[in-house]
């Protein structure tokens, strides 16, 4: 029974030490307009922390499969980060950080069409890869509660390719060939919980 008592010990202090290592956290801003977002960061060190994000996008207006102008937008992406703490009072996760981004989303986009031909529905594939570097603070409360801000300018390249037309009697592609390029800011806000 001692020894039982002394492995619950240990274990529950091992626990202690690695408290509040890792933070699973939602967008509450992005979740609204209608790409919930789920980022889990986890300190390495008590300097360095890598975080992911995941979202899965949507939106609809009207039925595709029915009224001409209607559109539907689904998608995911994906953002791994590398978070460098900059305060030496605090530790990984919580306070002043800085560092380097990624991320990749991809679409598909479907819309009804009306035309000489009539009613169309139209399909196409899409991508954004971005990279870039940003500062931001998290907080994180006795309690393990996280508020998780930040700000930061990445080179976004965005690209779409043909679209794919189908109608009645027949399907035509259309080449578009898109890719457009540039730097855009980059903003987010997350709360949390670290354990």
């Amino acid at each position: 029974m001692k020894n039982l008592l002394l492995i619950l010990m240990l274990v529950a202090c091992g626990l202690q030490a690695n408290a509040q290592r890792t933070v699973v956290k939602v967008s509450p801003i992005k979740s609204i307009l209608r790409t919930p977002t789920m980022s889990v960061e986890h300190a390495i060190t008590e300097r360095i922390s890598v975080n992911l994000h995941g979202r899965y996008s949507f939106f609809n207006k009207g039925d595709v499969n029915e009224d001409a102008g209607q559109i539907s937008l689904r998608g995911f992406g994906f953002t791994p980060e590398v978070r460098f703490y900059l305060i030496k009072k605090q530790t990984a996760p919580s306070g002043l950080y800085a560092g380097p981004y990624a991320t990749t989303n991809f679409y598909k986009i479907k819309y009804q069409v009306q035309n000489e031909n009539g009613y169309g529905a139209g399909k196409v594939k899409a991508s954004i890869f971005a990279t870039g570097g940003m500062i931001g603070y998290q907080a994180v409360t006795k309690s393990g509660v996280t508020i998780d801000t930040f700000m930061g300018v990445g080179y976004n390249i965005a690209s779409a390719n043909n679209v794919k037309v189908s109608y009645a009697d027949f399907e035509e592609q259309v080449p578009i060939g898109l890719s457009i390029a540039g730097v855009l800011p980059r903003f987010g806000f997350a709360v949390g919980y670290a354990f």
